[in-house]
């Protein structure tokens, strides 16, 4: 573990004198107060407290060291009974109108239907209609049109593991687990792929001699 530097401040070791004058004087001090006289900060006195189970005592929350509203303090900028908001009446509030959106208006990065991007992935969608959920990947968009539908549950997959190659021709039809399994052999060179072939042909080959055995 590294060291903080000096980065962060010392951790507050909490004696048993620290804990009895938290515990005496916490309920009618302020906690700053209380910060400053054991060396740490508020955060942590409030944390021991809370951890110690102990409260604020009435006094203390009904004096000026509270902090709390006594019906005077910040009065001047309160709202008084009847006192009516400037933006009455109005629709919204325009501080800006020259530069704030008009109605029907498109934002300057939208996409026209029929734009192509990459997604977070690497996959190609393709923009089907006005919104910014319309975007197909351009696999299946691309079988859809040569193809027909794509039944339930199937996914559509390019047969040289190129992704971006969604010409008909490269592409084909397969159950989402035979895609999982796909691409998690993609994931590994050629020469392990064949050893995890092998040895997946190498254990079925032997529970088959298990079971002829045992026959």
């Amino acid at each position: 573990m590294t060291k903080s530097r000096h980065i962060l401040a010392p951790r507050k070791v909490w004696t048993a004198a620290d804990l009895d004058y938290l515990r005496k004087f916490y309920p009618g001090t302020m906690a700053k107060v209380l910060a400053e006289r054991l060396g740490c900060g508020v955060a942590v006195v409030c944390k021991k407290a809370w951890a110690l189970g102990l409260h604020k005592s009435d006094a203390f929350k009904a004096s000026p060291a509270s902090g709390r509203l006594d019906g005077v303090r910040g009065s001047a900028t309160r709202f008084k009974p009847g006192q009516k908001p400037w933006t009455l009446g109005m629709k919204g509030v325009h501080m800006h109108p020259a530069t704030e959106f008009k109605k029907g208006q498109a934002p300057a990065n939208v996409q026209e239907v029929g734009a192509l991007r990459i997604n977070s992935m690497g996959d190609i969608e393709i923009k089907l209609a006005p919104g910014p959920r319309q975007w197909l990947s351009l696999r299946r968009y691309a079988w859809q049109q040569e193809r027909g539908p794509i039944p339930k549950a199937m996914c559509v997959v390019p047969d040289n593991g190129d992704g971006h190659d969604t010409q008909i021709d490269n592409l084909r039809l397969v159950t989402r687990a035979e895609n999982i399994r796909l691409n998690l052999l993609r994931k590994y060179p050629k020469e392990l792929r064949n050893a995890m072939a092998m040895r997946g042909r190498l254990s079925k080959h032997i529970e088959r001699l298990e079971e002829e055995s045992h026959v």
